[in-house]
């Protein structure tokens, strides 16, 4: 038969699905707050996240989280830089899994980097526009960022040029002490033939006026042996093993929250919460999920 839903159960319903389709909602860091705390620590010599930290000049570093997928490395990532202020630093989310291509080309993630700066707080303005006209610097308006600046002319330019753009745009956040954090996930996906992103990004490093810090994620365990000699030189030892099998207890948790309301406002969401908690420490489920988690241990699956 026909199945009908009140308006109210139908809002409901939607709220929760955007919540699993999304990643607006940041669930807990079940048993990785230690593995927080040293993350931010370690990002703290850059990028100050606290109150007291605020007049403290930081360093350029870099950091690498190993872990197997599903082990959190995304999760404890996003608790670190949900402190980070976002008009006073710029965060750069590069996909390796996106731009990787059977050629060992990386313009794409080149241009995703150079994107993302021009849309920062101190990315691509109309001094940015005069400056990078200059004939001294030979660097020009691309396409892509035609958004940015709809009243500029759109010349496209080359993959030296585009290089030479991002660095650019990365030197503006220097005299402002305006720290950058660059995420490289899936490294290994970056350790093509032609390096050249990998470079531009970690060579930035070695200068003593920029706040940059690098964060690489991979699963590989060899993902810096795949670097250059010339990356790898760059690229900091620090190393954060992500590694955490959740229980079932830990996975009915989280499970409970993704499928909870927040606020419980009304009447129909108390009771809503309450169904759903019943049901999932119900013993016909947790017999399924111990049954799942014979085979997967993955939350996500």
């Amino acid at each position: 038969g026909t199945f009908y839903m009140t308006r109210e159960e139908h809002t409901c319903c939607q709220a929760l699905l955007t919540r699993l389709l999304s990643d607006a909602f940041l669930p807990d860091a079940i048993g990785l707050s230690s593995t927080v705390d040293t993350i931010r620590s370690l990002l703290m010599a850059t990028v100050p996240l606290t109150q007291d930290k605020a007049g403290q000049k930081g360093a350029s570093g870099s950091m690498m989280l190993f872990g197997p997928p599903g082990s959190g490395k995304t999760l404890v990532l996003r608790h670190v830089l949900k402190d980070v202020d976002r008009k006073k630093a710029t965060i750069v989310l590069l996909q390796g899994v996106t731009h990787s291509s059977g050629n060992g080309d990386d313009n794409t993630a080149m241009r995703d980097l150079v994107m993302q700066l021009a849309s920062s707080p101190l990315g691509y303005d109309d001094q940015a526009y005069e400056d990078m006209r200059n004939p001294s610097t030979q660097v020009h308006h691309e396409g892509v960022l035609a958004k940015t600046l709809p009243n500029k002319p759109i010349i496209p330019i080359s993959r030296h040029e585009r290089v030479e753009l991002a660095r650019t745009l990365m030197a503006r956040c220097r005299p402002r002490n305006h720290p950058l954090i660059i995420i490289l996930d899936g490294l290994e996906h970056f350790a093509q033939k032609q390096q050249k992103t990998l470079y531009t990004i970690l060579d930035q490093i070695q200068n003593p006026d920029m706040l940059l810090s690098v964060i690489g994620t991979t699963a590989q365990c060899n993902a810096v042996e795949l670097l250059e000699k010339r990356v790898r030189s760059r690229f900091s030892d620090a190393t954060v093993d992500v590694f955490y099998v959740p229980s079932v207890k830990d996975m009915c948790t989280l499970m409970l929250a993704y499928m909870s309301h927040d606020v419980e406002d009304n009447e129909f969401k108390r009771s809503w919460n309450a169904h759903a908690k019943e049901l999932l420490y119900s013993d016909a489920l947790l017999s399924l999920v111990e049954r799942q988690f014979l085979f997967f241990k993955d939350p996500r699956l």
